[in-house]
């Protein structure tokens, strides 16, 4: 059965974090990338929530920059080798010498581009999620760190794996950048993933697990489970001065009626899926890690709980 397209593609969408300002349309955002990239000036988005206000969903921090400072970048990502444009993705035309398939004619494209200063204060390096040139087993890809040097980029550190998404960016007390990111993987009948706090110093990507979900909608099972984190919210929810992190999970346990092959075969016919069950838990950031609100044990304990029923992931 062909599932490439239908319904059940808006039965779940990731998260996009977003700002609650209103002031940075399109035209200006290119703008600050612009001021980013080729002034050189340090001009990072935080939304900070105020006192007493409802946690603001973020957006997203991940951002595309324009092709041609993507180009700037991916010239030290290929080594010196040829860069091509596909289906509006920039990449590299073969796999560079520090990929598992180095000189594979498969390439290796820029999935997303994280900007922040993550070995040093003060200075200005990107992370890049890039796909292709790594075996499944390794996420299909990596993450390349590259740090601004004059006019252009200097390639510091490649990791294979630890593919990255939705991160959002936190301050430490050292000046440098940590994230708080998404990450998953696909089994023949399900997707595992996990939530991760990551740092990154001159020699290595850390990525500490702090709790993993599941989902096994693309499978069109009969027997639908999920346990996924449909949102982010960050505000001080402590009040010590630093913002932390509110994970909103939707589950979902149910049996597909048996007109239906399966779970994308209903929602594809116009099924009404049971309204899902929201479970919340809170993250504090004290500027060094991040550990579980105490109020938040219980439903973790739940969540792990439908996790090892279904899971074959062990726990962070």
């Amino acid at each position: 059965m062909d599932n490439s397209s239908g319904k059940w593609r808006n039965f779940r969408k990731q998260p996009m974090p977003r700002s609650n300002c209103t002031c940075h349309p399109a035209v200006w955002v290119r703008l600050v990338w612009f001021l980013f990239l080729v002034a050189g000036m340090p001009i990072w988005w935080q939304t900070a929530s105020a006192a007493g206000e409802e946690p603001a969903v973020l957006r997203r921090l991940v951002e595309r920059f324009p092709v041609t400072s993507e180009r700037l970048m991916m010239r030290e990502v290929c080594d010196q080798g040829a860069i091509k444009m596909r289906d509006g993705v920039t990449r590299c035309a073969v796999c560079p010498s520090y990929t598992t398939s180095a000189g594979d004619k498969t390439g290796f494209a820029i999935v997303e581009v994280i900007p922040g200063s993550f070995t040093a204060g003060n200075v200005q390096e990107v992370l890049l999620n890039m796909g292709g040139c790594e075996s499944e087993e390794e996420l299909g890809g990596g993450m390349v760190l590259l740090r601004r040097t004059g006019s252009g980029w200097s390639r510091m550190l490649y990791q294979k794996g630890h593919r990255m998404r939705d991160c959002l960016k936190f301050p430490l007390a050292d000046e440098r950048h940590s994230l708080f990111c998404n990450q998953s993987t696909h089994g023949r009948n399900d997707e595992i993933g996990q939530i991760l706090w990551v740092t990154v110093t001159a020699n290595e990507i850390q990525a500490r697990p702090l709790l993993r979900w599941y989902d096994n909608v693309t499978s069109n099972p009969r027997e639908l489970v999920t346990v996924f984190p449909a949102r982010f919210q960050r505000s001080d929810f402590n009040q010590d001065g630093r913002d932390d992190v509110h994970i909103l999970f939707r589950i979902r346990e149910e049996t597909i009626p048996d007109k239906y092959a399966g779970a994308i075969n209903a929602i594809d016919a116009g099924y009404e899926l049971d309204e899902p069950r929201l479970l919340g838990l809170v993250y504090l950031f004290n500027g060094k890690s991040f550990t579980l609100d105490e109020d938040s044990s219980e439903t973790l304990d739940e969540i792990n709980a439908l996790l090892d029923k279904y899971s074959p992931a062990k726990e962070p």
